[in-house]
């Protein structure tokens, strides 16, 4: 089967919007590269700080590089709607908004 970047990035928004972090960081870098899709560094920020917000470890890397203050919540239009977090997940999101204030 041929490499389709068009392709991945179609899957990589899909699994990004159903709240996976990994394709997240996977969207922002082929919005940053423009390999899949046009580019767009708007979109990418979005999308990294996203997947940093949610605890994806590369991605926090990439915001602190930046700087981006993953620790702040992001924006409304990447915040997946059907994720569900664990009590344990909240309350350590809370906990880091508390110390980010």
């Amino acid at each position: 089967m041929p490499q389709s970047y068009e392709e991945a990035v179609k899957w990589y928004r899909v699994a990004a919007k159903a709240g996976d972090t990994m394709a997240m960081f996977s969207l922002a870098e082929s919005l940053h590269s423009g390999r899949g899709c046009t580019q767009d560094f708007v979109e990418c920020t979005k999308w990294i700080h996203s997947a940093a917000h949610l605890g994806n470890k590369s991605a926090r890397a990439q915001c602190e590089a930046i700087p981006l203050d993953w620790r702040s919540p992001p924006p409304p239009e990447c915040v997946p709607h059907k994720r569900s977090f664990s009590a344990r997940q909240k309350l350590r999101m809370q906990n880091e908004r508390d110390r980010a204030a």
